[in-house]
């Protein structure tokens, strides 16, 4: 009898994952995607503004040096560019979630590894004395965005394979 309880324990958690996995995450999903969509649109948009302040500031009398714009530029557009692929990726329509998990736990960790690149760009650049908000906000706050959503990936990694109904 205690196998028996225990099966249908099993079948009960297995149904309540079911449940979660088919009707709860798609739902979930369904109702961020306006803001997916708005956070890639403005991803893009400041990623366009971008290049203009670049353009301006080699007009300027100030010229930054390569190493700068590696070191506070570069970036900028990069992290504007991975919101906007992020953002992408989240409005596309997964056969299932594990797939997502991949694309965005990729991202992450490429996110991770050039916020390391960047940090190092920016310790070695002599142009400009970094001040603890230039820290923050170029190497700090990137780094936590990215490994939360690597941590975000390893969840969805981890959930059960999505039943369309399709039958594919």
């Amino acid at each position: 009898s205690l196998a028996a309880s225990g099966a249908i324990k099993s079948e009960r958690s297995g149904a309540l994952t079911e449940d979660l996995v088919n009707y709860v995450l798609p739902a979930l999903f369904s109702e961020w995607e306006s803001f997916y969509v708005i956070v890639g649109s403005s991803a893009a948009a400041l990623t366009g503004l971008q290049f203009v302040v670049v353009a301006l500031v080699a007009e300027s009398r100030m010229k930054a040096s390569p190493d700068q714009l590696d070191a506070f530029a570069t970036p900028t557009i990069v992290h504007f560019c991975a919101a906007f692929f992020i953002a992408a990726a989240l409005s596309a329509p997964w056969h299932a979630v594990s797939s997502a998990a991949i694309v965005l736990g990729a991202t992450a960790l490429a996110g991770v590894c050039y916020t390391a690149l960047v940090a190092r760009r920016a310790r070695r650049q002599t142009g400009y004395a970094l001040v603890l908000e230039d820290w923050l906000w170029h190497t700090a706050l990137p780094l936590v965005a990215y490994v939360t959503l690597l941590s975000g990936a390893l969840t969805l990694a981890r959930l059960p394979a999505l039943d369309d109904g399709r039958g594919d």
